[in-house]
């Protein structure tokens, strides 16, 4: 997803940063009156994630999680942006309504 909005006056796009690996977590959320609250923790890939929810399973017999993939993103004035990647989702020649946000 691309969100494009006027910061100083520079026009940004924001980007996935590659330079920072993403983000992987589960917390279970077994329980009615209250939740178990078990914590995986932060992990490098979904393959743990789902490793320690197996783990978790046999050991406790909860089955309902929340899983959460996070990741980082910059904001990228537009002129270090290829003019091909600034609108992807703009038929070509057109360019989008261009909106500044103003906190009143």
């Amino acid at each position: 997803m691309t969100v494009r909005a006027v910061l100083r006056y520079v026009t940004y796009l924001l980007r996935k940063d590659e330079t920072a690996e993403d983000e992987f977590a589960a917390r279970c959320v077994w329980g009615d009156e209250t939740e178990c609250g078990a914590e995986s923790g932060n992990m490098q890939t979904p393959e743990e994630v789902h490793d320690w929810q197996v783990k978790h399973t046999e050991e406790t017999r909860h089955n309902r999680y929340r899983r959460v993939r996070a990741d980082y993103q910059l904001w990228v004035p537009t002129e270090h942006v290829p003019p091909a990647e600034r609108h992807p989702s703009n038929p070509q020649g057109l360019e989008p309504a261009k909106v500044d946000r103003v906190k009143v």
